[in-house]
């Protein structure tokens, strides 16, 4: 550090010798006098200044910024004054990662050398956001989707039911129900109107249409497997 001081201050005085003593030619003022006092004072003042700064501040002692990224907040207090640090909590954010007053990160990072006394600034996870379920009684599926995008929330299951006198695709129930706090990313299941007779038969059988797709592939599986072992069969007969 004190290689790079000097370095900068001979620069500087350098330039700034120049700059002034071309500006007193440039006035006729070619008093050497006067030339020789405003150099000294250029010289010596700053180099006073930064010598002592640069004395001072490099006899304090360096440590390293520990890792607290995921500790709750007191606790990452404590340890930065146990390495003579300093810490502040400057915000929150949320953060589904950390559990709520965790330390989402932290400035300096984690393994910066720092002069003890250094203050790091920690940003705190207020835990999984509360999201307030929309209301999407009445709106389309397509309008559904995109409401529940914007608020981060998830599609869950959909279901159709059988309601003649409604437009079809027009959302029927939700579930969880408008104006609950669920946590962001939550899914929310929905019922979609429909006018298709065949809806309304799964209704009267209590089949509802994912249970209906799931049992077809699984016989669609058995009859697929079945297949191949009459084949195998046959092979090995004629074989």
């Amino acid at each position: 550090m004190l290689l790079m001081f000097f370095i900068g201050y001979f620069i500087f005085v350098a330039l700034a010798a120049l700059v002034i003593g071309t500006a007193i030619l440039k006035e006729r003022r070619q008093s050497l006098k006067k030339l020789a006092v405003t150099l000294l004072v250029i010289v010596t003042l700053p180099f006073l200044v930064g010598y002592i700064y640069v004395a001072y501040f490099s006899r304090i002692p360096e440590v390293m910024v520990p890792n607290l990224v995921g500790v709750v907040s007191q606790e990452a207090l404590n340890q930065l004054e146990t390495v003579s640090l300093r810490g502040r909590c400057v915000t929150s954010v949320v953060d589904s990662r950390y559990h709520e007053g965790a330390v989402v990160s932290q400035h300096p990072e984690a393994g910066k050398i720092v002069k003890i006394g250094r203050l790091v600034d920690l940003t705190l996870s207020s835990g999984v956001g509360a999201v307030v379920v929309p209301n999407l009684l009445g709106r389309s599926e397509a309008q559904a989707r995109a409401v529940l995008q914007a608020e981060g929330l998830a599609i869950g299951k959909l279901s159709q039911s059988f309601v003649p006198d409604v437009d079809s695709g027009m959302i029927m129930s939700q579930d969880p129900l408008p104006g609950e706090k669920v946590a962001a990313g939550t899914a929310i299941n929905l019922t979609v109107a429909s006018s298709d007779e065949g809806v309304r038969l799964l209704e009267i059988m209590g089949v509802d249409e994912e249970t209906l797709i799931r049992e077809g592939q699984e016989k669609t599986v058995e009859s697929e497997t079945a297949g191949e072992g009459r084949k195998n069969e046959r092979r090995f007969l004629l074989w």
